[in-house]
């Protein structure tokens, strides 16, 4: 009666309630003469009844729960967090069941409130903090993963990686800031492009972007490729120095494979490399 946590005895069959502490009352908001003789049922203080089904299936079987985490709705309708242990004892001459919980409800909400912050510090971690594309960790993080996944599925993993054309010379031209709107313009978009949830964008370095396409052939590739490539020339950002366009342009290439235990990531990543730098060789604002 003089524990700080509520405290009940019920029947085991029906729930009903033979005695209570002035915890639960304090907790619950009623009083003995409102409870005593009702069901918690009745009470409407299962958030979800068929939980308490759930108990009585589970507690023949070993005679006692501990540390269950449930949600009570107080007499106000207030909705806690509670740990529930229960064991059968014997009151009375008759088996009934004896109940034990604690109010969980501000540390509950704390962990959810710290997962969020964790959360979201992950996703700031993994973001570029100009163009909020992934960020070249994630995308080393993200292609090694997809590298693994398709060595074993053995289906095709693309990779495309573009570079704004002239960007030394349009940021000379144009000044810093405006240059940084320009890579911001462009990152945004690629996304607008590679829309997949498994496909990611992130800024490799630089004014170079990097797209990876996983379960895509080069034919799949090469068509997101040039759209890449048409969506950023149709922005028509005036670029005075270019020598390929009046406007920003990108430079694409292509790496397409399915991966094998003979090949390694860092070749398969050198390919869309080199094919990049026979894009720029070729005139720009083109895929290979």
């Amino acid at each position: 009666r003089s524990s700080p946590d509520p405290i009940t005895i019920t029947t085991v069959q029906e729930g009903r309630l033979l005695e209570v502490n002035d915890s639960f009352c304090r907790f619950t908001g009623y009083t003995p003469k409102e409870v005593i003789g009702k069901t918690t049922i009745e009470l409407n203080l299962w958030l979800n009844p068929l939980k308490r089904n759930e108990f009585m299936q589970i507690l023949p079987k070993h005679e006692a729960i501990h540390n269950q985490e449930i949600d009570y709705r107080t007499k106000q309708g207030e909705v806690r967090t509670m740990l529930l242990s229960v064991e059968i004892i014997n009151y009375d001459g008759e088996d009934c069941l004896l109940a034990l919980t604690r109010d969980i409800t501000e540390r509950k909400q704390a962990e959810i409130t710290l997962e969020k912050a964790n959360q979201e510090l992950k996703r700031l971690a993994n973001l570029d903090g100009l163009t909020k594309v992934a960020n070249r960790r994630r995308f080393d993080e993200y292609i090694a993963q997809e590298w693994l996944g398709h060595q074993r599925s053995q289906v095709y993993l693309s990779f495309i990686l573009c570079d704004v054309d002239y960007f030394k010379k349009y940021n000379d031209y144009y000044g810093h800031q405006l240059g940084d709107d320009c890579l911001i313009t462009v990152a945004h978009a690629l996304t607008s492009v590679v829309k997949r949830q498994v496909d990611l964008v992130s800024r490799y370095g630089g004014e170079e972007f990097a797209i990876v396409l996983p379960h895509t052939n080069l034919q799949g590739a090469i068509y997101v490729a040039q759209l890449l490539r048409s969506k950023v020339e149709s922005l028509q950002i005036p670029h005075a120095k270019s020598d390929v366009s009046p406007y920003v342009t990108i430079s694409l290439g292509i790496s397409c494979q399915i991966p094998t235990q003979d090949s390694t990531l860092k070749q398969f990543i050198r390919g869309a490399d080199e094919a990049l730098y026979q894009a720029k060789q070729q005139g720009r604002n083109c895929v290979v």
